[in-house]
C-alpha cells in the first residue's frame, strides 16, 4: 500500500497586495526528488495555480505574487499530487495581505484652444493582475475643483481616458485622481499645467523680465546712503496661434502706453513667437506700469510691464 504523506507550508505571516511571497513546501517522510508541488488559491482542489515547483530532498520553494491573492486573511494551498510509493497531501499557509500602494500618472495631448477637444490619459499602477480588476474609477479636475470627467482604468493596463474640450481660456492646472480599492491605495497624480487659448487667430504678450527699474537696492555706511539699480528694459515676446497651434510668419505690430519699442514690428518664427525691446528711456519719480500691446490681423494680446521705484 501506498505510504501516507503531509504536506506543510512555510512563508511570511504578511505581505503587500503586488509584493512577491516565498513559501516553502515540505512532503514527509521524504518521497524523494523530481515530483511536482502546485500552489494555489483558492485553497479548493482545482483552484488557479500561482505557482509550482519540484521537490529536491522532499522539499522545495517558490515565489508567489500577492497580486494573486486579494487583500485580507488568505489561505495559500500546496498540493502535492504523490508518486508510485507515497500518498499525495496538501497543506495551507494562512497570509496576510495587506493593502498595497498605486500611483497615477496623466498624460494631455491635443490642441489647447477653446472648441478644441483634448485627451487626457490617466495611467494607474498595480492594476494589470489577477486580483486587480477594480470597478473604482479615475476622476479628472481642473485645478479650479470642477470634476471634468471620469474613467474606469482597465483590467491589465491599468490605463483609461477621457476627452474633455474646454470652454473658456487661461490656465489650468490638470489632475487626475483615484480612490483606491481593497486592495490598492488610491494616488494623485501631479498636476499638470496648460494653458488654454481663446479659439480661432490669437496674439499672446509676456515680457521677461515683467518688473524692471529699481530691483536691487544697497546701503553704503561710509557716504550713509542707499543706491538701486536695475535694468531699463525688458524682453518682449508676442505669440500668434490658431486654434492653439503656432504661425509662423506673421507680422506682429507693438505699441506701448509709454517708453520705446525697438522697431515697431517683427515677423513669427517657427514656434509663432517673435521678439521685441521695450525701454523706459526717461525714469518715473514713482513706481509707473506701462501696457505694451502686440497685435496681428485684428488679433492683439497685451503685457503690463512695471518700472519700479524705492
Amino acid at each position: 500500500s501506498l505510504t501516507p504523506t503531509t504536506t506543510a507550508v512555510t512563508g511570511p505571516s504578511s505581505v503587500s497586495f503586488n509584493q512577491p511571497m516565498s513559501l516553502t513546501a515540505t512532503v514527509s517522510p521524504n518521497p524523494g526528488d523530481g515530483t511536482e508541488v502546485y500552489f494555489q488559491y483558492p485553497t479548493t482542489l482545482g483552484g488557479p495555480v500561482v505557482n509550482a515547483c519540484f521537490l529536491t530532498n522532499g522539499t522545495c520553494s517558490a515565489n508567489v505574487i500577492g497580486s494573486f491573492v486579494p487583500a485580507g486573511s488568505d489561505g495559500v494551498t500546496a498540493w502535492w499530487n504523490g508518486n508510485a510509493n507515497y500518498q499525495g497531501s496538501s497543506g495551507t499557509a494562512i497570509v496576510d495581505v495587506t493593502q498595497g500602494t498605486s500611483t497615477t500618472t496623466l498624460t494631455v495631448t491635443g490642441n489647447p484652444a477653446v472648441g478644441q477637444p483634448l485627451t487626457l490619459d490617466a495611467q494607474v499602477s498595480g492594476l494589470g493582475n489577477t486580483a486587480g480588476n477594480t470597478t473604482q474609477a479615475v476622476a479628472f479636475f481642473d485645478g479650479a475643483g470642477n470634476q471634468i470627467g471620469t474613467c474606469v482604468p482597465g483590467y491589465v493596463t491599468g490605463a483609461c481616458f477621457i476627452t474633455w474640450t474646454p470652454t473658456a481660456s487661461g490656465g489650468y492646472q490638470l489632475q487626475a485622481a483615484w480612490p483606491g480599492d481593497a486592495d490598492l491605495q488610491g494616488s494623485e497624480s501631479t498636476g499638470q499645467s496648460i494653458t488654454i487659448y481663446p479659439a480661432g487667430y490669437s496674439v499672446t504678450a509676456s515680457a521677461n523680465p515683467a518688473t524692471i527699474g529699481q530691483t536691487s537696492c544697497s546701503y553704503n555706511r561710509f557716504l550713509k546712503r542707499v543706491t538701486c539699480t536695475g535694468a531699463t528694459s525688458t524682453t518682449v515676446t508676442a505669440t500668434v496661434r490658431d486654434n492653439g497651434v503656432p504661425v509662423s510668419g506673421q507680422t506682429v505690430s507693438f505699441s506701448a502706453t509709454g517708453g520705446s519699442i525697438s522697431g515697431s514690428s517683427c515677423t513669427t518664427g517657427a514656434n509663432g513667437s517673435c521678439q521685441v525691446t521695450f525701454e523706459v528711456n526717461s525714469a518715473p519719480s514713482s513706481t509707473t506700469t506701462y501696457t505694451v500691446t502686440a497685435a496681428s490681423d485684428g488679433a492683439q494680446g497685451t503685457v503690463n510691464v512695471t518700472y519700479q521705484v524705492f
